[in-house]
């Protein structure tokens, strides 16, 4: 199993960093030897999402709506698992900047009037 903990420490680490999505993630993974199980060698998303939000690697054991204490040594600082939290659950995304080729492709903002804009070609050319 030391090798599982590595591979969940890897896991958090990097995507504590920032700047890597799930695929990017599980590409680095796999390219580093890293494996899911025998038969599954590439990580799944769902399984990434599982792994980063188990609390049990920072030593906390949920039952039946309870918290208790792990009797097992935390794999996690909880400032790196509270870094991968903030980033899952969009508290630490950065906006993106509008493309200016595609104006009209961006949602409005809230109270923000969007009118649709027709641009007409013609074929035909003007003597």
């Amino acid at each position: 199993m030391p090798e599982r903990a590595a591979t969940v420490k890897r896991i958090f680490n990097l995507y504590a960093r920032g700047g890597h999505t799930f695929k990017a993630l599980r590409d680095l993974l796999y390219e580093e030897g890293h494996t899911f199980r025998q038969s599954q060698k590439r990580f799944h998303r769902s399984a990434l999402a599982c792994i980063l939000n188990n609390r049990f690697y920072i030593g906390e054991l949920h039952r039946h709506g309870q918290v208790y204490e792990g009797r097992y040594e935390r794999l996690i600082a909880q400032d790196i698992f509270d870094q991968c939290q903030n980033i899952l659950h969009g508290r630490n995304r950065r906006t993106r900047h509008q493309s200016s080729d595609r104006p009209l492709e961006r949602r409005p903002k809230s109270g923000e009037v969007q009118t649709p804009r027709l641009v007409a070609r013609s074929s035909i050319r003007s003597v």
